[in-house]
């Protein structure tokens, strides 16, 4: 790596950089395309017998490997082949790039101690420790052992924000599922990945534990069904999961900060980005014989439409944005009818993006608890304890639900006690989230006339919830139609 990106985290060792860079004329530079080569090199070579020996492994269950290691991703992961098995092993080709793409997260998360390098380097030595720590235990297993991202959360551990520590702590102690404390910390790295998603699949995917084993995505839609009963991890509506953060797990002490979360600053910034944009940037093609308009790309997503595509990407520090320009040049080269924007961060863009959210948010939470007031001690159904959140800040009383065991249909029985308990203490709603079923829910109201309502869960939970504000203006709205 830059010698310059690693002083970048040492400021007391800053002032020696030049005196450093004197004395060594020759500075190599270990590029990100490198590192699988430079890691089975140096750290994880073979012998000759070993190859072969992984080789045939390979052969044998080159199939079934193939199909429950796939991750449903938006990047591009390096192909499964018998070379690159035998190489990595126990890595997978796909693990460079995502614990590559893990430690960056970290990195820029800010829970990362001073010392911790960057990416390149930390690949380098956590293969190393995968196999040498005792932590990770992966030496004494036999061979066909994989690894699996529980153990990089171990070794990479003290760089990950106390926060979470402490909830997989937590989990170990209130969970009992054999793989809810794996499971959880696969989901916590995975949040750092943007390109990832902690889907059921995928944390099964990073779980699996053998070549010749067979998938966990059973096991694993359990543990997290478990984990979810117990408060530990939040679905999302897309089916994502997360560790929330202690603050999340309190409704109103979370939106009370009145601070943005990255999210919810990704979304200002991509509002101020289409500002900005007005009018669209365009050029005429000679003689005006026809005009070519921008289209503004901001994290995936097309803001303004347009013919040639401008690709703006937030850096998160300037230690690290001489590399990442070089890197999306580099990727221009390739793609030549894209432009990119590498948009450094800076404090007082961070201030202004940070008061702007506190000034709406405070003239929205006024006039959301006026709408509540006419809410509270209102009596409801709900399809699983998907709104306790929302619930307990809007004062509604949930009578029952209409799942009796989360995750497994109502029966008949269950049924049975709904219509008696709607005709003893007629609730107001029905509620429910877009990724539960609808049945249970229609079944009820056919027989009682209860009106349903299906609330966003979170961001992107309804079809219009593009952000937090959102959110809450459409749960509030179809609370209040029929009062």
């Amino acid at each position: 790596e830059k010698l310059s990106d690693v002083v970048g985290y040492l400021d007391d060792n800053r002032t020696e950089l030049a005196r450093l860079q004197d004395r060594f004329p020759y500075k190599p530079v270990l590029e990100p395309s490198d590192i699988a080569e430079v890691t089975s090199r140096r750290v994880l070579g073979k012998s000759a017998q070993g190859e072969v020996t992984l080789t045939e492994l390979f052969q044998q269950h080159q199939g079934r490997l193939a199909t429950h290691t796939k991750l449903d991703t938006k990047i591009r992961l390096p192909e499964l082949g018998a070379k690159g098995f035998a190489a990595l092993y126990p890595l997978l080709p796909y693990q460079i790039e995502l614990i590559i793409q893990v430690v960056s997260g970290l990195r820029l998360s800010g829970g990362a101690s001073k010392q911790f390098g960057g990416a390149n380097r930390a690949i380098i030595k956590l293969a190393q420790e995968l196999l040498t720590n005792p932590q990770s235990g992966l030496a004494d297993k036999q061979v066909g052992a994989l690894v699996t991202l529980d153990r990089v959360f171990d070794l990479q551990s003290n760089n990950i924000d106390s926060q979470y520590r402490g909830k997989i702590v937590d989990i170990a102690s209130k969970a009992d599922h054999p793989l809810a404390v794996p499971v959880a910390k696969a989901i916590c790295l995975l949040q750092f990945v943007d390109q990832v998603p902690a889907t059921e699949r995928n944390v099964a995917v990073v779980l699996h534990p053998a070549i010749d084993a067979d998938s966990l995505e059973s096991q694993v839609q359990e543990a997290c069904r478990h984990l979810a009963e117990r408060n530990l991890i939040r679905k999302a509506a897309d089916g994502t999961y997360k560790i929330p953060t202690a603050q999340e797990e309190d409704w109103e002490q979370t939106r009370n900060q009145q601070a943005p979360s990255v999210p919810e600053r990704n979304g200002l910034l991509a509002e101020a980005l289409k500002l900005i944009w007005e009018p669209v940037p365009s050029a005429a093609l000679g003689a005006g014989v026809k005009s070519f308009k921008a289209a503004l790309n901001f994290r995936g997503s097309e803001l303004v439409k347009g013919d040639v595509p401008v690709k703006v990407e937030r850096v998160a520090s300037s230690e690290v944005q001489e590399e990442r320009v070089e890197q999306l040049r580099q990727t221009s080269q390739q793609e030549t009818n894209t432009f990119f924007w590498a948009m450094c961060a800076s404090q007082e863009l961070d201030r202004t993006l940070g008061a702007d959210f506190q000034d709406r948010w405070q003239v929205a939470m006024a006039i959301w608890r006026d709408q509540a007031k006419s809410l509270q001690g209102t009596r409801v159904i709900t399809h699983h304890t998907s709104f306790a959140y929302l619930e307990n800040f809007l004062g509604l009383e949930r009578l029952a639900t209409l799942e009796a065991k989360p995750g497994i249909p109502p029966s008949s029985s269950h049924l049975a006690s709904l219509l008696k308990l709607v005709a003893a203490q007629p609730p107001r709603y029905l509620l429910r989230a877009p990724y539960e079923d609808p049945k249970p829910a229609a079944w009820l109201s056919a027989r009682t006339d209860l009106p349903i309502h299906v609330l966003p869960y979170s961001v992107g939970g309804g079809s219009v919830a593009e952000n937090l504000f959102d959110l809450f203006d459409i749960s509030l709205s179809r609370l209040a139609e029929q009062q």
